[in-house]
């Protein structure tokens, strides 16, 4: 089990750095299914995004999925935008 002062510090660092989710009508939310402390979960009408801390809490990952999915894509957004990117180059290329 984590340090609760470090949990509490890793969500209200994440709470400051995704503070623009709001406005696309995002908030954050209670996610039972993350089993990872290090973690705060946002949510819209459509999308979920799970901030999760990794290396106790030193790093983070965001990964994006489906509300009302039975279960959470969990798609990362690091690969998702390593997709843009390339299909930005080869666009580019053409």
């Amino acid at each position: 089990m984590a340090n609760e002062n470090e949990v509490l510090h890793f969500k209200n660092a994440g709470r400051k750095e995704f503070i623009f989710l709001e406005k696309y009508g995002f908030s954050e939310i209670d996610d039972h299914e993350e089993p990872n402390e290090f973690s705060i979960t946002f949510a819209n009408n459509i999308t979920k995004v799970v901030v999760e801390g990794i290396h106790w809490g030193k790093s983070a990952r965001v990964a994006l999925g489906k509300v009302d999915s039975s279960r959470f894509e969990n798609y990362d957004l690091g690969d998702l935008l390593s997709v843009v990117r390339y299909e930005q180059l080869s666009d580019e290329e053409f």
